[in-house]
């Protein structure tokens, strides 16, 4: 594993517990690849996640290479301004959609 490209950067400076949204509908890659850094905490999702889910108590990082719809760069921009994090970096505010 090569661990110098930007997914590794961005794994590695997620806030523990980040649901990490990656680029395709495989994760088995980035799951691996989370494993290897020490970041089992990850929640790792397909990149379709955002379009299915209403609702997370866990801060969002965007893979570098995802290409989202406009609809869930709306829900992850609504996230990101609308949540409170308490000190082990979970939201603790529900979003209502």
């Amino acid at each position: 594993m090569r661990d110098k490209g930007e997914t590794t950067r961005q794994m590695q400076a997620a806030p523990e517990n980040a649901l990490y949204i990656w680029c395709a509908g495989n994760t088995y890659y980035p799951r691996h690849l989370a494993r290897h850094l020490g970041r089992e905490d990850l929640k790792i999702v397909p990149k379709w996640w955002p379009d299915h889910s209403r609702y997370t108590r866990r801060v969002v990082v965007v893979d570098h290479a995802a290409v989202l719809s406009h609809k869930a760069l709306g829900l992850i921009a609504e996230l990101n301004s609308r949540s409170i994090y308490n000190n082990e970096g979970e939201r603790s505010e529900k979003i209502d959609g």
